[in-house]
């Protein structure tokens, strides 16, 4: 009981067909199986989107290559790869943080004359209005250069045609022809935007979470520069100096970047655990009886988290499409340990900025090494009641909901 497809109108008319929609390794009923060639040869995709569109392009339309796997690597594996592929976070927080200073940052002592009150925004003269609309606007113009950059490289460039045989489930692509009047001209792939991904609803919705993540920045501004800084006389909750002069405090500032990295991931698996249903296995399938009355999941799922799950063939946009109270639950991830521990503001920036990126790459729809190469995550918005998490923290694993895709693989005989 696919209770999203049926609301969508896309329920297939046979567990065949169903199957073929969630994996396009399938062959068509008394096809041939896909087969997969050996691995060409590219850069590792550590600084999304460059060492991706360097690879687009050294790559062709070279019709081999590798295709996903959600098994996982060993968990200092894990940890390695997005220890590289962090790299963009980092950039982007230090771009924030070197381009656009915070108020009053500058300084570890508390309260002072020229101390911005961010929460005075009635004044459009004021300080902190300004403060206000510089933060979210550039948090706008990232986001949406970045999200809508990577959809047309991906979907409309005219380079796209080259790697389109990379897409994890292409049943949305349609090929027209580039010049409809010549029936002889060339076949080019076009986007359907009625199966499953639908780039202008998706671009609404997550530009209102950015909306929601940039209130929560000015939040945890106005703790660093108004709140803390008055009651705090021996010194503010923040740091300036991010390596300290020290061996021990440098290495605690970037082990608390490492950290980030972690503790989006088990935040993330929780969250999104919550907002599925609790009891029933299968969307739609909660139990009944007093278990179905408490299911808080089957009521979010339904409610909030379905607005997601319309992009159940994902693509860049898909990210951050979200009801906003999800955003909510989503976004509330960057005020720890930022607004508990002492931190430099550069931690919270590069959680900021990968609460904000890294669904795009996760959510692209492209195997590696030419897109974000996400299958665990692709294989659940196939599949709903599965891979709730990353590989990097194991909670599916451990409580049972993990699904490496190779049952809805063929291989080759």
């Amino acid at each position: 009981k696919l209770q999203f497809l049926y609301l969508i109108g896309h329920l297939p008319s046979s567990p065949r067909q169903h199957q073929q929609m969630c994996n396009p390794r399938l062959p068509a009923a008394g096809g041939s199986p896909v087969t997969e060639g050996p691995r060409e040869p590219a850069l590792p995709n550590v600084f999304w989107p460059f060492t991706n569109l360097v690879n687009i392009y050294a790559l062709g339309d070279a019709q081999r290559g590798g295709h996903g796997t959600a098994a996982g690597r060993a968990w200092y594996a894990e940890l390695l790869i997005r220890v590289l592929r962090a790299n963009p976070y980092v950039f982007l927080a230090l771009l924030s943080y070197y381009v656009l200073p915070y108020p009053n940052l500058a300084h570890d002592a508390p309260g002072g004359a020229d101390r911005i009150d961010l929460w005075a925004l009635d004044d459009i003269e004021s300080p902190a209005f300004r403060w206000a609309v510089l933060i979210t606007a550039r948090n706008l113009a990232l986001t949406v250069a970045l999200y809508e950059g990577w959809h047309w490289v991906l979907y409309e460039s005219a380079v796209a045609k080259t790697f389109m045989h990379r897409k994890i489930n292409p049943s949305n692509i349609v090929y027209v022809r580039e010049n409809p009047a010549d029936a002889s001209s060339e076949l080019v792939p076009e986007l359907d935007r009625t199966k499953g991904y639908d780039p202008a609803t998706c671009r609404r919705y997550s530009i209102c979470g950015v909306l929601i993540e940039s209130a929560y920045e000015l939040a945890m501004l106005h703790l660093w520069t108004v709140t803390w800084r008055s009651e705090r006389a021996e010194g503010a909750m923040y740091y300036t100096d991010f390596f300290g002069g020290t061996a021990a405090h440098a290495a605690a500032s970037v082990a608390w970047v490492l950290f980030v990295l972690v503790w989006r991931d088990f935040h993330f698996f929780w969250v999104h655990r919550l907002i599925h249903p609790w009891f029933g296995m299968r969307v739609g399938d909660a139990a009944s009886g007093w278990r179905g009355k408490l299911d808080l999941g089957a009521f979010l799922y339904k409610h909030v988290h379905s607005l997601h799950h319309r992009s159940y063939n994902t693509g860049p946009w898909s990210g951050l499409s979200m009801h906003f109270v999800e955003h909510i639950l989503y976004f509330s991830c960057v005020f720890f340990p930022s607004a508990v521990l002492r931190q430099h503001p550069l931690h919270f920036l590069v959680n900021h900025w990968h609460v904000l990126i890294s669904p795009l790459p996760g959510h692209d729809g492209f195997y590696e090494p030419q897109g974000g190469g996400s299958y665990f995550h692709y294989l659940h918005h196939a599949h709903f009641e599965c891979n709730y998490g990353t590989p990097l923290v194991p909670l599916d694993k451990l409580l049972g909901s993990f699904e490496d895709g190779s049952k809805y693989k063929v291989k080759e005989a």
